[in-house]
């Protein structure tokens, strides 16, 4: 009978040990994307930032064949500022003519 309870308390001990290893290793994964999450209100971990608070401008920026989302109060030199319904981005002042 001991040996059943001391199995049973065992069991248990070893599940919280694994679930708490997910929580940190889920939580280390936030820390690494929240430096550039903070001021998003939707992040991608291959992206940055999608979606913006309402008075930000969402900066893309190139990097190789994918586009780095970031959100601003305003836009770097060279771009400015369009405002739309659904989303404020930043555009280049320059147009690419090949």
């Amino acid at each position: 009978m001991h040996l059943q309870l001391f199995a049973i308390v065992m069991s248990l001990f070893c599940e919280v040990i694994r679930m708490g290893s997910g929580v940190m290793q889920k939580q280390s994964a936030h820390r690494e994307t929240s430096e550039d999450c903070q001021s998003c209100l939707e992040c991608s971990w291959d992206n940055g930032c999608v979606r913006c608070p309402e008075r930000f401008f969402l900066f893309l920026q190139r990097k190789g064949m994918s586009h780095h989302g970031t959100c601003l109060h305003s836009c770097p030199a060279g771009h400015y500022g369009q405002r739309g319904r659904d989303v404020n981005r930043c555009m280049s002042m320059y147009k690419y003519v090949c």
